[in-house]
């Protein structure tokens, strides 16, 4: 069983600006409403990811955000479970990116979907 590292906003924000992989796993409608504005991003939603993973690259650190941080912890072992090495979770999601003014593209102020 593997334990799932958690980024920090700040941690996470640096990381992605290097060559980190963001893997965002919210469903198509929130994502539509507002993105991280990172120069590598990942969309495969939570619905779909199960029959997609393999389109996830194996060669890069990938960090995954979900809302809130509970569904990405979830993805994010299952990814370390497959033989994903450098997985890590956003913690607290998009909700805690959007409160500390992170860059994002779209609606700040959208309603993001319980986890």
């Amino acid at each position: 069983m593997h334990k799932v590292k958690q980024y920090c906003t700040g941690s996470s924000y640096k990381a992605l600006m290097d060559d980190n992989l963001l893997l965002d796993i919210r469903e198509n409608d929130e994502f539509d409403k507002v993105k991280f504005d990172v120069p590598h991003i990942l969309h495969i939603p939570y619905s779909e990811i199960h029959g997609r993973y393999n389109e996830i690259p194996r060669d890069r650190p990938i960090i995954v955000a979900s809302s809130y941080g509970k569904t990405g912890a979830k993805i994010s072992k299952m990814l370390l479970n497959k033989g994903f090495i450098n997985v890590s979770n956003l913690e607290d999601g998009l909700s805690k990116w959007l409160y500390k003014r992170y860059p994002v593209l779209g609606d700040k102020f959208f309603d993001l979907r319980k986890e």
